[in-house]
């Protein structure tokens, strides 16, 4: 009886809202951080060698605002050609730990170009929660079992913070380098967390009450 009265209650609610022009939440892609210069650009890159078979480039970030991870952009590359399999590059979220990479959230592989840079997006299978004001990490990363010289390159634009890019052979060896230089290109959007359906209802039936309630005063 109580869960009848409440759908009841709730979709009257959301009848009278749309009949009353009251718009209840909607949700969409917002950008979350974004170092890219106007229309997705890049003036410059890191062109990063690591006399090792794993090679990493790696930027801290911070969101705007909470939110479950939609996509990510990077202007990404390598200075490696011929080079097989070519997906032995990879791009990850990370959460931070005491200022260094901690766990893993996400990755996809990049078929990176040699001797080029060219923007990836790469769209959120996982769609991890990301909350405002944390820092987390992006990892640019190669490894080749085979090779014993690994080179990555990752575009930044000169309009971007600075911070510079760090380096190192693992995600728990990284050092900050070009630190008065810009920080890489990268853009993350998402949207903020999907409310329960039920929550929603109440949320836009209060709005109509409320709207009830104010013009019978008015009158």
């Amino acid at each position: 009886m109580h869960h009848f009265l409440a759908r009841s209650i709730t979709s009257t609610g959301l009848l009278v809202a749309a009949i009353f022009g009251i718009d209840c939440p909607k949700l969409s892609a917002s950008t979350l951080y974004d170092t890219f210069g106007p229309g997705l650009t890049a003036d410059d890159g890191y062109a990063t060698g690591c006399a090792a078979s794993t090679c990493i480039e790696a930027t801290p970030f911070v969101p705007a605002f909470t939110a479950q991870l939609g996509t990510v952009v990077a202007d990404l590359g390598t200075g490696e050609t011929g080079l097989s399999p070519l997906n032995q590059y990879s791009f990850s979220i990370w959460t931070d730990v005491n200022g260094s990479p901690g766990a893993m959230l996400e990755s996809w592989s990049v078929n990176a170009p040699g001797l080029a840079l060219a923007n990836f997006t790469l769209t959120s299978v996982v769609e991890p929660t990301l909350l405002s004001g944390v820092q987390y990490w992006a990892l640019y990363s190669s490894t080749f079992p085979s090779q014993t010289n690994t080179s990555l390159d990752w575009g930044f634009d000169s309009s971007a913070p600075p911070g510079g890019v760090w380096v190192g052979p693992s995600s728990s060896s990284l050092e900050q380098t070009d630190a008065s230089f810009s920080v890489p290109a990268l853009l993350l959007s998402g949207v903020e967390p999907v409310p329960e359906p039920g929550t929603l209802s109440y949320a836009c039936a209060a709005l109509v009450v409320l709207a009830g309630y104010l013009r019978r005063r008015r009158r």
